[in-house]
């Protein structure tokens, strides 16, 4: 199953954000695009793309050293996702899935 890790940044945008917003927003555009092809041309073959949201990981934290913490969760959440993606029957698709902290101030 191919896909991709998105981020809240592909719903919405802050300032000084947009180049960052609309990368991440033309990513979704493509991972839906191969999903729906996929769907067309390779049944059986999944693209899933995981919209994560605030993740503690040293790109964060080394441009924002005084970030709060509880407000971001672990990689390994958003691999769980990914797993429970790859899990799921063959007969059925994972098209989009969303991983954020219950706190996320990023979230529409």
């Amino acid at each position: 199953m191919p896909g991709d890790i998105l981020s809240t940044a592909a719903n919405r945008t802050w300032t000084e954000a947009g180049p960052y917003s609309a990368s991440k927003t033309g990513l979704r555009a493509l991972t839906h695009t191969l999903f729906q092809e996929a769907q067309r041309d390779c049944l059986g073959i999944g693209v899933t793309g995981i919209i994560a949201g605030g993740m503690e990981t040293p790109f964060i934290m080394e441009r924002f050293p005084d970030a709060d913490t509880s407000k971001l969760q672990s990689p390994d959440v958003v691999a769980d996702a990914v797993l429970c993606a790859l899990s799921v029957e063959s007969g059925s698709a994972v098209p989009e899935m969303v991983v954020i902290p219950r706190n996320e101030p990023s979230w529409p």
